[in-house]
């Protein structure tokens, strides 16, 4: 997959014929969204990008408790992919259809490729303030 243009609601990646879209980058590097939220037609998905030069993503499909927990740095980073049974290895193709995909328990997950235990996530735009303070009207306890 190849950035250039960061567009909401850019198709990022297609996993088990569902397409994810992109919610809300979260934290980028020179451009490139490195963490970041996908959703499909009403899930959420936590993207972390572990390899920048080869574009290799880890994947986690998370509830609206867990967003809400993230995006309001209750939960680490870390804690917030390792809770999850499943996740989702993706090296990322020329195009999406050419993504390797691949569906892997938690368990299995090398921990290293992961932010370390105490990162948690902060709001440091306006843009995100907004984006959280939308969430938090969508989110319901």
């Amino acid at each position: 997959m190849k950035w250039g243009v960061i567009v909401d609601n850019k198709l990022c990646f297609r996993i088990e014929n569902i397409e994810l879209y992109l919610e809300q980058v979260l934290v980028d590097y020179i451009g490139i969204p490195i963490f970041f939220l996908c959703k499909d037609e009403g899930e959420y998905y936590l993207v972390l990008c572990t390899d920048i030069d080869e574009l290799n993503y880890i994947i986690v499909k998370l509830s609206m408790n867990d967003v809400y927990e993230l995006l309001h740095g209750k939960e680490s980073i870390r804690n917030t992919i390792l809770k999850q049974k499943e996740y989702w290895n993706v090296i990322s193709g020329e195009e999406i259809s050419l993504d390797k995909v691949e569906k892997l328990s938690v368990s299995e997950l090398d921990v290293d490729l992961l932010p370390k235990e105490n990162i948690y996530f902060e709001i440091v735009s306006a843009k995100l303030e907004d984006y959280v303070k939308k969430f938090d009207t969508e989110y319901v306890l």
